[in-house]
């Protein structure tokens, strides 16, 4: 049995924090996440998994810390909390979030009402998410992990890929969405970068960005070779003779000077042909 405590100001008492409890079996409390109609009917997702895990990541709190709440209306936390559970469990429009909501324990533990989980609170939510927040959020984030698993972070991962999105080709407003080589084949679409760092142990994710979909690989990492170094140093503190591994499109000569062991960064740099 693995059990989730109440979040704050949920309003879950004792009685309510046990009956909200997951389990990995079935319950007469109803502690699944139940798919909706925006998903194959009757199947059914555990909340054991994701909802107990951000519980104990704290991954309400981090994002508060950065990004208070203002008004009326749920806390910016708990509210994208709710999207990433449905993106995990059973995704569907933000439209329906509040619908599919309804039906799962969440309201219980998280003290909201699906009326409040509109598309457009959502997105004024996200509108208050400056990117020097997702930054802020990341890192600490990224330590609670290292520190609540005991990460192993004597190997650790870099790469960068694309993705296309369904972007209005004449929307001229978006500087990430660009033309490009696309990797899954996709030459019709516009692309986004995503650039990766992640622990060899579970893969579990240090670092990422996004950047226009355009640029090779090579100048990409070159451009966020003084954040992987200092995120390295962030998380990484006791480790000795860390690997850092990348794939032979990052390869420069420049490129393995700024990622040197004299920097402070791991001892030694992999490459994989």
């Amino acid at each position: 049995m693995v059990s989730c405590a109440a979040w704050p100001g949920s309003g879950l008492g004792r009685s309510g924090a046990q009956a909200g409890r997951c389990r990995r079996r079935g319950s007469a409390h109803g502690t699944y996440l139940r798919r909706g109609s925006c998903a194959a009917r009757g199947e059914r997702a555990f909340t054991t998994s994701p909802a107990c895990l951000a519980r104990r990541l704290q991954i309400v709190e981090h994002i508060d810390r950065h990004v208070p709440k203002r008004g009326g209306g749920p806390i910016v936390g708990r509210h994208l909390l709710v999207v990433d559970l449905n993106r995990c469990v059973a995704p569907c429009s933000k439209a329906q979030i509040g619908a599919w909501f309804e039906g799962t324990v969440l309201p219980r533990w998280l003290g909201l009402e699906p009326r409040e989980l509109t598309c457009q609170r959502f997105w004024d939510h996200m509108d208050r998410v400056s990117p020097e927040a997702i930054v802020a959020i990341e890192r600490d984030l990224s330590a609670h992990l290292v520190r609540e698993f005991d990460l192993d972070l004597r190997r650790v991962l870099f790469d960068a890929t694309n993705f296309f999105i369904f972007l209005d080709t004449f929307n001229a407003r978006s500087r990430l969405a660009q033309r490009g080589h696309s990797k899954e084949g996709r030459a019709s679409l516009r692309l986004v970068g995503l650039a990766l760092l992640v622990a060899a142990d579970f893969h579990v994710p240090l670092l990422h960005r996004t950047y226009p979909g355009n640029p090779p690989d090579a100048p990409t990492f070159a451009s966020l070779t003084d954040e992987l170094v200092a995120r390295y140093r962030e998380v990484a503190q006791g480790a000795e003779h860390v690997t850092l591994i990348f794939d032979k499109g990052n390869n420069s000569q420049d490129n393995l000077d700024a990622v040197a062991p004299s920097r402070g960064a791991p001892k030694t740099v992999s490459r994989v042909r």
